[in-house]
Order: structure tokens, then C-alpha cells, then sequence
């Protein structure tokens, strides 16, 4: 492979869509990698028989936590377990909706925590409230679009 294929391949955005369960043995030839919502895992078989095989396999999985799914993230003792048998190449941790970040000052805060504690990603979640606070805008949907990116 030639230079410049070697920087496109590293440098290319991946794309891993959620597909619906019925869909899953397509994902290995439209993903880049495996997203897998760990509720689902014990609700249903054919998913958790997916990620064990995409495990088998050498996949790259990322484990969420599923709080948007929930509105809560999932049981800890459920997530630990999860974490212990698929051994995800990346895992959400647990959150919060919406705790910790009413206002810019203490997002900030928290975003500093995490990184001195040695977190190499830190995803900002796309629908906090205050985002809009920081760009005032009509549609309040642009709001928080403009304020997460502002962030």
C-alpha cells in the first residue's frame, strides 16, 4: 500500500450504523466497526450470539452504556459483566443525563477531570439543554447544535 493509501485508510472517518436486529448479519459488510447497547444483549439472543461472534471474529466493538436508550444507564453489575466477557475495544461509561452539565462552567469542569484521569475520548452528549444557552437561536434545535459544536 502506498503512502497516500496508507494516510486515507488511517485518517477516513468509521461509520458503524445501529441496525435493527433482523438486519445484524449485514453489519460486517456495511460497518467499520461493531456498536453494540448492552441491555440488548440480555434481551435478546440473536444480538448477544452477534457480538459474541463479532468478539470471535476480532471485531472492534465499542460497548455504550445504553442511557439513551434507557434514560438511565444500564444495571452496573449487567454492564461489568458485559465488559468481562466481550472485552470491548472501547466502553461509554455509565452517565447521567443531563447531571453535571446545566452550565458550560462545570462541563468544563468535568471534561478536565476526565482527561487529568488519563480519559483519551471524551464524547460530548448532543442534546444538553445548556448548549442553547450558549447560542441563542430561534429554532432551539440549532441552539444546541451550534452550542456543542461551540463547546
Amino acid at each position: 500500500m502506498g503512502k497516500t493509501q496508507q494516510y486515507i485508510q488511517n485518517n477516513m472517518f468509521k461509520v458503524s450504523h445501529e441496525l435493527p436486529i433482523n438486519m445484524l448479519d449485514k453489519s460486517f459488510e456495511i460497518n467499520d466497526y461493531e456498536y453494540c447497547l448492552p441491555h440488548l444483549l440480555d434481551q435478546n439472543e440473536k444480538y448477544k450470539e452477534h457480538f459474541l461472534y463479532a468478539k470471535e471474529a476480532g471485531s472492534y466493538i465499542i460497548m455504550d452504556n445504553s442511557l439513551h436508550e434507557l434514560g438511565k444507564a444500564y444495571n452496573t453489575k449487567r454492564l461489568l459483566h458485559w465488559i468481562k466477557v466481550l472485552e470491548p475495544n472501547e466502553f461509554i461509561v455509565p452517565d447521567v443525563w443531563q447531571d453535571k452539565t446545566q452550565n458550560y462552567h462545570e462541563a468544563w469542569e468535568c471534561y478536565n477531570v476526565l482527561k487529568m484521569q488519563g480519559y483519551q475520548k471524551i464524547a460530548f452528549s448532543y442534546g444538553a439543554d445548556w448548549y442553547a444557552g450558549e447560542f441563542p437561536h430561534p429554532n432551539p434545535l440549532v441552539g444546541k447544535m451550534m452550542g456543542r459544536i461551540m463547546t
